[in-house]
Formats: structure tokens, sequence, C-alpha cells
């Protein structure tokens, strides 16, 4: 004899599958990389001292905590905007922590991970409700190109990861260094050493050249274009000091990106490539004054490539005494910048086919800063 139809289990049965058949609203493929949102909240007064955050009054801060997994054959070329959005119907950028460390998506090795976080301040009274990530589709093309991919970066310009329901806190490494146990208390020390150059363990060593307070020349037509707008400006020179042929240099970004900076007060700037409105509004007959150009994707051993990277002066407070110029993909302790003092003393062009100044010429230190954990 049949059993009788039990409605209330069909109910929960099928209820069960859809459940199972939801994909994560915490987790979504972007481009090369799978992103996962893990932990989320409100910056607490300990949060602003040890990430060193500066919310302007009538504002709170949101940190956003991630793992990123690169998912594609190939290193990642997956570069994304980050952009926080509230139940009200906002959205707010990313803003700057002194001790933030965003979760890497570039030049990530196959099934190779990443974590890190994020910190975005919004209107005091709003709701986050969720981080939204944008692709660079034209950055991610001309890397993709650069590896002579098979097939195209796929999948959609952008996604949604929800921030309901998720932790408070996060169990991975980059919680606040002050809860790394009940009995250590993470202190950092920095040493300061009188050079302009940092050999890293990608085989490369970075070189701060040169630097100034001045224009950059472009052309050579004898017109106003010649140069740019009054800059930052600062030259770098990259060498392969490994006995074989390597790859890109990891803690140099490329023309997408740009080098953190901060000053003596605490304020953060994007040390960035040329834009063609720094250059008189395009780059027709315009040439950076560096040999060879920007970055190659092989170097022999003692070969180089040189940079030049820029800060408007329009975006300069007054009275900067220090520049720290940090290296680029920097997850793990020690970390390396550059101290440049009195930087804007140094009034001086960049010209065509100018000459390297001696380094005693050159108000440039290497830090270096170590996680040194003690007993209270």
């Amino acid at each position: 004899m049949p059993k009788p139809f039990n409605l209330g289990l069909a109910l929960l049965l099928l209820f069960q599958s859809l459940q199972g058949g939801q994909k994560s609203t915490h987790s979504a493929r972007v481009g090369d990389v799978q992103v996962t949102v893990i932990a989320a909240r409100i910056a607490s007064s300990q949060d602003i001292q040890e990430y060193v955050l500066h919310p302007r009054a009538g504002h709170t801060v949101v940190l956003v905590f991630l793992r990123v997994k690169n998912v594609a054959r190939y290193p990642s070329c997956s570069h994304l905007d980050e952009w926080l959005h509230v139940k009200q119907g906002y959205e707010y950028p990313k803003s700057f922590g002194f001790k933030m460390n965003a979760p890497k998506t570039h030049n990530l090795l196959p099934t190779e991970e990443s974590s890190g976080q994020f910190a975005f301040e919004i209107k005091s009274g709003t709701e986050p409700s969720s981080l939204k990530l944008v692709r660079n589709a034209i950055g991610e093309e001309f890397c993709a190109t650069s590896q002579h991919r098979d097939t195209r970066i796929s999948g959609p310009e952008s996604v949604s990861l929800s921030l309901l329901g998720l932790p408070t806190h996060s169990e991975q490494s980059f919680a606040p260094i002050t809860q790394l146990s009940a009995n250590t208390q993470a202190k950092f020390g920095f040493e300061e050493q009188q050079s302009n150059l940092v050999l890293m363990n990608d085989g490369f060593e970075y070189r701060a050249v040169d630097y100034g307070f001045g224009r950059i020349q472009v052309r050579n037509q004898g017109t106003a274009k010649d140069f740019t707008e009054l800059v930052f400006w600062v030259k770098f020179q990259i060498t392969n000091k490994a006995e074989n042929l390597i790859g890109n240099p990891r803690y140099f970004p490329s023309v997408l990106d740009a080098l953190r900076v901060t000053d003596n007060w605490g304020n953060v700037y994007s040390l960035r490539y040329p834009s063609a409105a720094d250059v008189g509004g395009n780059w027709y007959g315009a040439e950076l004054p560096i040999p060879e150009g920007e970055r190659r994707e092989r170097y022999k051993p003692n070969e180089s490539s040189w940079a030049v990277r820029l800060i408007p002066a329009g975006e300069l407070v007054q009275g900067v005494k220090e520049f720290r110029i940090y290296l680029a993909n920097q997850f793990d302790y020690p970390k390396f910048s550059f101290k440049v003092e009195e930087p804007m003393l140094r009034q001086q062009d960049l010209h065509r086919s100018q000459g390297e100044p001696n380094s005693d010429e050159l108000k440039v230190k290497v830090v270096t800063e170590r996680r040194v954990p003690s007993s209270r």
C-alpha cells in the first residue's frame, strides 16, 4: 500500500534544493580572480588607531576583509576598482589607511591566493550593504595580449558582493595587530639606511635615481606644450640582479597602477604614470625623457628599465617635509620604502638626456619596517 503524500516534507525538500542551487552572495569571479568577502564592520576607535585612519567629521569608516584567488591558467591580469554601496543608494570609493593591506589581484600566479582589507569612509547615518568591484577591461586586455592568451578574459564588467550576514572579525593574519594573542602585542621597528636602492626577493634592484619639484620635458618643439605643469616627479631604475632571465618586477606597478606615498602629515598620494592631461591634452609628439621607456616582459641579467612617476602640484598640501614612497605589492613584513627628506626644496625640471646626479646629492633613505612581537 503506497504511503500517504507528505506535503510538508515535499516543501522542505524543495526549499533545500533551491538553497543548494543558490550562488553565494559573498563570493564571485571577477576577470581572472575569485573574490570572497569574509568579514565587515564599522571601524572602532581601536581600528582607527591601529590602521592609522583619518575619517572626517560626520563620517564613519567601514572595514571590508577579502580573500582573492587566481582561478585563471595564467598570471592574473585583474585590476579592480572598489566601491561601497549603502542602503540609501549612494556609493563611496575606498579610502586610505597607513596600515591597510589591500589584497593583491594582479600578477597572482595560477591558484595563488591573497588576503587583505579595504577601508571606506561613508557619511554617518548611512548603512553599508554591498561591495561593488569594477574591472579595468582595457588594462586586462593589454595584459592578456602580452601573455599571448588563447582566449580573451570574459565575464561581467562588475559584480556586487553582499556585506549582510558577515562576521565582524576575520581569523586571517591581517586582523588588527593588537589581537595577535592575549600575551603579546605587536610592535613595529624601523631601520633607516642612507641609500637610494633596495634589492628585493624577486631578484630585482629598485633604485630612486632622481627626483624634483618642477616640470617634465615631453616635447622639443619650442612651444608651451614642451613641458608638463608643475609636478613632483621621481625617476626609477629597475635592474635584474639575478643570474638568470626573469620576468616582470613584482614590486613596481604597471602604468595602470600607482605607488603609494605618504607625507609627514599622514596624507596619502598616488605617484602615478603621466596622463594625457599632464602632457598638454594628448600624446601627439610627446615622449617621456627616460631611456628605453617602460618595463619589459623579460630581463636579462643586469638589464634595466626606467620609469617616471609624478604627483601634480595641485594635489600636494603645504608644509611637506618628507615623503615615504612605498614599493608596490608588499603584503608581508618586512616592508620597504624610500624616504625623501625636504622633497620640495629640490626644485628642478626633468629634461631630455639629463644626466644622473650623484647619490650624495639626493636626500633619500631606505626605510625597512619590521613587525617585532614582544611580551607584555
